[in-house]
């Protein structure tokens, strides 16, 4: 049974009997429950009208019905309920006419009434669908007054939200991304120089009309693509969106496109001149193409309601990769998406790691291949969709590689990823005729573009978080992630019961070297050491750069026995390299390793960072160029 429906039933048996048998309780319990009531149908939207109207005519017949101060409680809730859109039934209004079976003052039911013909039938402008709320910022302490404009309902109501929320989360990952004063999505309303803020997240006064006529965003009206300024030197004003002046410093916007189309302009803005960098340009491209994509299922809502359930699904996917920047969870959701999409498919996403495609079946086989001679093969080497309904027919080509498995495939779609991402999605069916070469490929072509621009998304991600592991000379993990993860491998270790061991690398003699060669000499080593071990460990071994001309290498599922020959076998190999200064002076470099392993020489991360520090000192006191493992 429908709680809403329940509860309301409670609430009208409960105002009845209060109506023919008054209590005279205090009036903070009335006033009481109408707090917590209130509560409640501000925080759910979802509330119907006859749940907000019995219980609220409850909790005021507690205070004494319409007599009682409190009955102006009645119009607030109006208020609510007529902005939510919810329609007017008459039964609704006969509730506070009940009271009249006791005496009661007229004034009040004339008031009521009053505001309810002023809100129902005069339709008064203060009542707007524009919605002002304040936004959360990852550093609200740097923004005041923070306001967050969301768009007005074009749609039916029950796609908006999930509308709302995608582009909501879009917003959301460019403030957390770029720390900026402002993020503006301009649209089209007609053709125009005149656009409307369809949704804002500023520290400053958004104008809801905009005219991009005579400003920078005017390179829109004729370009797509990225624009950039790092030294705006004009008034925000030109900008068009800002009602008072913010000494803006620099911006960034991309063009948000349907059918080839610009339709809208994504600005980002900083008030601290801190410039926008190529990494900055792409995350921006990644999230407007995402854009553009979400538009377009925004078109086709309002062009047609067909597939209603299937787009709405694609909506609902779209929702959910939005603010994601993980790729797992990504594939996860195109998944599910296409559960819920086709029937009697099997599923399977490619996306190019390097040379080969990274191969994903929806029962989460994975394996790496090199697509060739194959069906799929030819349609990503054209970028074109296929949709073949009978594979018999076909020539006897493959459908991803000669060697693959028997699908038992007799139909298949496939739709590639459109951009920078390489790969696709593909769908297998064992029944003839299985898809439909228009709707069903539309849809896929849509869920293509949506896993497409969430994955390079999510590839930007990791690029970014990888920079910031990284040390920017040698490319090796920095000294804080070195800590990090050396307490994850540790815990893994104490979890799998197996051996970790720690490497510390130091150079020998490195000052005398930057003293004789030069600072970018040294660098240049540091640089081709960390290069070298690089290439001689394990995929699963960590290299950091620990400080100075200092390294480390963290070896999970490693003993010190096999630590000191890995050890023995770098200190060798960067022994023998020649190496070359920008004076064309050749010399040769050392290095010193202390070894520890952990349980053996230590029983947590410090005594075991400090054992390995022990052993490298004993080699530096042995005469250098030599590996020593610490003592038990």
């Amino acid at each position: 049974m429908n709680l809403h429906k329940l509860f309301a039933g409670i609430f009208f048996l409960g105002y009845l009997l209060l109506v023919i048998f008054p209590l005279a309780l205090p009036i903070w319990i009335a006033a009481l429950a109408m707090t917590i009531l209130y509560c409640i149908i501000i925080d759910n939207e979802a509330i119907s009208y006859y749940f907000a109207m019995t219980g609220i005519a409850f909790a005021l017949q507690l205070a004494g019905g319409m007599s009682s101060p409190l009955f102006v409680a009645y119009i607030p809730v109006l208020f609510i309920l007529n902005k939510r859109g919810l329609q007017l039934k008459p039964w609704w209004l006969i509730l506070p006419l009940l009271s009249l079976f006791h005496t009661q003052p007229l004034i009040s039911y004339l008031f009521f009434y009053g505001v309810v013909i002023f809100l129902y039938f005069m339709k008064p402008k203060l009542i707007s669908k524009n919605i002002f709320r304040p936004a959360t910022r990852s550093n609200p302490a740097q923004v005041n007054n923070n306001v967050r404009i969301l768009p007005e309902q074009e749609i039916p109501v029950t796609i908006p939200a999930k509308f709302d929320d995608s582009l909501s989360a879009n917003l959301d990952i460019l403030v957390r991304m770029f720390d900026p004063f402002s993020v503006v999505l301009l649209i089209k309303k007609d053709q125009t120089d005149s656009m409307q803020v369809h949704i804002a997240e500023s520290g400053g006064e958004i104008k809801k009309k905009v005219s991009i006529g005579t400003g920078p965003l005017s390179w829109f009206l004729n370009n797509s693509g990225i624009l950039v300024n790092n030294d705006f030197i004009h008034s925000s004003s030109h900008l068009g969106y800002y009602k008072n002046e913010e000494h803006i410093q620099c911006f960034m916007a991309g063009s948000i496109e349907f059918l080839d189309e610009v339709i809208g302009i994504l600005v980002i803005d900083r008030k601290n001149k801190e410039p926008f960098g190529e990494r900055d340009k792409e995350m921006l491209s990644s999230v407007a193409k995402g854009l553009s994509t979400l538009f377009s299922f925004y078109r086709h809502m309002n062009a047609s309601m067909l597939e209603v359930f299937r787009l709405r699904s694609l909506l609902t996917l779209t929702e959910r990769v939005a603010g994601e920047i993980k790729l797992e969870e990504v594939r996860k959701s195109i998944f599910e998406a296409i559960k819920s999409s086709f029937q009697d498919v099997w599923a399977i996403f490619l996306l190019k790691e390097g040379k080969e495609y990274y191969i994903t079946e929806e029962d989460d086989r994975r394996y790496y291949q090199n697509l060739r001679l194959s069906i799929v093969a030819a349609a990503l080497e054209k970028n074109i969709s296929l949709c073949k309904s009978d594979l018999s027919a076909e020539t006897k080509r493959p459908i991803l590689f000669p060697e693959e498995r028997n699908f038992e495939a007799k139909s298949l779609l496939f739709s590639p990823f459109r951009g920078d991402v390489k790969g696709g999605i593909l769908l297998l069916s064992k029944s003839k005729d299985c898809f439909d070469r228009n709707q069903d490929l539309m849809i896929l072509n849509l869920m293509a573009d949506i896993a497409a621009s969430s994955v390079e998304k999510a590839f930007l991600y990791h690029l970014e978080e990888e920079k910031a592991m990284r040390d920017g000379l040698t490319e090796a993990y920095n000294h804080r992630f070195f800590q990090e993860i050396l307490d994850n491998k540790i815990a893994e270790a104490e979890r799998s019961e197996e051996p970790i061991t720690l490497l510390m690398i130091d150079l020998d003699n490195f000052k005398m070297i930057n003293d004789q060669f030069g600072h970018q000499n040294g660098d240049m080593i540091l640089k081709s050491v960390g290069g070298l071990m690089k290439d001689r460990i394990r995929s699963s071994d960590i290299l950091a750069r620990y400080g100075g001309e200092e390294f480390a290498i963290i070896l999970p599922k490693t003993g010190s026995l096999e630590g000191y020959k890995l050890a023995e076998n770098l200190r060798n190999s960067i022994e023998s390299k020649e190496f070359i200064s920008q004076d064309d002076l050749k010399f040769n470099v050392t290095i010193s390793v202390g070894v520890s392993e952990l349980l053996k020489h230590a029983h947590n991360k410090r005594d075991l960072i400090a054992a390995a520090d022990r052993a490298l000192y004993l080699a530096k006191k042995e005469g250098k160029n030599c590996t020593c493992v610490a003592e038990c």
